[in-house]
This record gives structure tokens, sequence and C-alpha cells, in this order.
């Protein structure tokens, strides 16, 4: 008869205390969380330690963004309201040129018809300017009655060709207007002045003489580019018309010139020679036209070749006033 085979209870034993170590030990491991006993809200994925504030620094915030350093090549910052490159500002120096300046000066160039009158080498009166006034394909020397029109006036004056005087204003010198006649063109040139105050606007000039009638339709108006144009004055005074100018003030300054070289293989000396600022020399006030009337006195200046300048007119590559004094 078969015999059942009784359970082995100490083996049963053995394996149930072996899971409830396993048991026991996992549970230990999931409850380890550190210290405190709470469970960590992240995870590390590394055995680096997290990284920490160093001591004293200041936090780095999206208002405060971290100084940079430009790039060698970066344009310079603007200069402030101080500092505007509006302002004029005299130059240290300057390339002046020297040489000879064009030939005489031509009313006919351009005429088409005649008779003619008309302004020499300009299309408007700029304010502030001396020009000519052309009379072309008349009898000359016989006079001229000229008729003049301008914004809120007129007259009529008569001019003579008896030699020119220095310019005149056609709105009230006396007359009668003196003008010469030009050996060079022939024609009658009467050379005027348009003041600073000058009203902007239209002018009508019309010339007759007997049966010859010309007239030319003209507009006042401030110059286009800065100009300092000398006239006549006592011999230690340099008196100049200012047209074109920046409203206000403008420096003055007074120029050393030294006396052209000849470079090495050249025949003839330099046309060009660097000036160089002596001293500030005032300033000119023009008006809202760009337009005044500068006077120097220059009766103490010293042996030598002088140039006077303004901060608006060195860029015109020239000496505006060559003044010179012996030894």
């Amino acid at each position: 008869m078969a015999c059942s085979r009784r359970p082995d209870v100490a083996s049963t034993t053995r394996r149930l205390l072996a899971g409830m170590v396993v048991l026991l030990v996992g549970c230990a491991r999931i409850g380890d969380t550190g210290s405190t006993g709470t469970a960590s809200p992240t995870a590390h994925a590394s055995d680096e330690p997290p990284a920490t504030a160093t001591p004293n620094s200041s936090p780095t915030t999206d208002d405060s963004p971290s100084p940079t350093t430009p790039p060698p090549n970066a344009p310079s910052p603007s200069p402030s309201a101080s500092q505007s490159s509006d302002e004029p500002v005299l130059a240290a120096q300057f390339s002046a040129f020297v040489g000879a300046i064009g030939g005489p000066s031509d009313c006919t160039i351009g005429v088409e018809a005649t008779p003619h009158v008309g302004l020499l080498e300009a299309s408007q009166l700029s304010i502030g300017e001396a020009v000519d006034v052309c009379f072309v394909g008349f009898d000359l020397p016989e006079q001229i009655q000229l008729e003049v029109e301008w914004p809120g006036g007129g007259r009529t004056v008569e001019v003579v060709f008896s030699g020119g005087a220095g310019p005149v204003d056609l709105r009230d010198s006396p007359g009668p207007l003196r003008a010469a006649v030009d050996t060079y063109d022939g024609a009658g040139h009467l050379p005027i002045l348009v003041r600073p105050g000058t009203p902007r606007g239209d002018w009508r000039l019309t010339a007759t003489q007997g049966e010859a009638v010309a007239t030319v339709d003209l507009v006042s108006a401030p110059a286009a580019a800065p100009t300092l144009r000398r006239t006549d004055a006592p011999d230690d005074t340099l008196r100049f018309l200012v047209s074109g100018f920046p409203p206000g003030e403008t420096p003055v300054g007074l120029y050393h010139l030294p006396e052209p070289t000849t470079a090495p293989g050249e025949e003839y000396p330099s046309d060009h020679v660097t000036a160089t600022l002596e001293r500030p020399f005032g300033t000119v006030v023009a008006d809202d036209d760009g337009a005044g009337v500068l006077e120097l006195d220059v009766g103490d200046l010293g042996p030598g070749t002088w140039c006077i300048d303004t901060a608006a007119t060195i860029d015109n590559d020239s000496c505006e006033a060559k003044v010179v004094r012996a030894p």
C-alpha cells in the first residue's frame, strides 16, 4: 500500500522567511528618502551635487542684463545735446587754395537775344550777397531807365555809365545809379547789394532805352551756400557780407598762411597751403535768412600773410580774405 508523502515543514518555513526578508529590504529602500524622512520632489540623474549660488553674489534677473563688451568696430555713441555735431566749430587747420582764380566775368554768356537785362552768373537775388545787373545790347554809355518792382514796393531810377562805384541797393540808394561798361564783354555792369532784411519774394526789373526794352523776373531768397564776401572798408577794417550762414552766431578765426613751396621735381609752387589757426577772431551773427555784415579791426596784425575764415566757410577750399602785412 502506497504511503502519502508528508510536507517538509522546515523547507516551507525557510521559503516564507526568505520572501519576508526580500519584502522588507524593498520597503526599506523605497522609504530611504534622506534624513528628513520626506520624499524628494526631484530625482537627480547623476551623482553631481546641485549647483549653489556663490556667497555674496547678486542674483541675475531678466531686468538686469549682464554687461557686454562692444566689438572692436562698433560705432561710437552719438554726441549729446551739448556736443551736437551741428554746432559750428573752427578747424585747427585747413587746406587753402592760393592759386589764380578764374578769368574775367562775362555778362554775355547764355544771352540768346538782345536787348537783355539780367544777373551775372546768378539766377536769384540771394539775400546778403552782392551781384552785378547786366545790360547787354543797349547803346552804351547812354543812360537807361530802370524800373524796379519788389515785394511791397517799387520805383524807377536812372542808370548812368560813368564808372562803377560800390554796390547799391535797388530799393533805396539815391539815383542816378552809377554803372560801368566792361571792356571785356562790352556790357553794362551795375553792382547791387541785396542787403540783410530784404524781403523774400518776386522781383521784376525792366530796362528801357528809347525803343529798346528788356525785362527779367527774379526771386529774392536766402543763399543756397555759406559765403563771406569782402567789400570796401577803411584800411584797418575788413568788412564782409555774410550769406547762406546758419542763423545765429558762427565763430570767426584768424589763420596764418605760409608761403607756397615747390615740391621736388615740380616747376611751380603748390597752389595749396596749410592754413593754421592763430586765434579766434570773434563771431558773426546771421539773421533768419542767413545774412549779416561782419566788420573786423585788423590794425594790430603783425608781419605775415593772414587769412580770415569762419566755421561755416572752411570747407570752401579757399581763404575768404587774405591780409598781407610787410615786416
